[in-house]
């Protein structure tokens, strides 16, 4: 059995601002290294499986479908 929590959070309005440009459409300057890095690995990751012929051609996938920051 998985247990979860959900949190509400009450950032304040710097916090607020930066939460909304990581999330938004940031220019790549203001967003953290590793939040970059991991959009690349997991595009690096669907284009090997792709070429060893174990997945389909990698397509668009909107934000909306991670949850988590990075």
């Amino acid at each position: 059995m998985q247990i979860t929590f959900q949190f509400r959070l009450y950032p304040t309005h710097k916090q607020e601002e930066k939460m909304n440009r990581t999330i938004g459409y940031p220019e790549y300057k203001e967003v953290h290294s590793q939040v970059l890095q991991d959009c690349l690995q997991r595009l690096d990751d669907a284009y090997q499986r792709f070429f060893r012929g174990e997945a389909g051609y990698p397509r668009y996938k909107s934000a909306d479908r991670y949850v988590s920051f990075t």
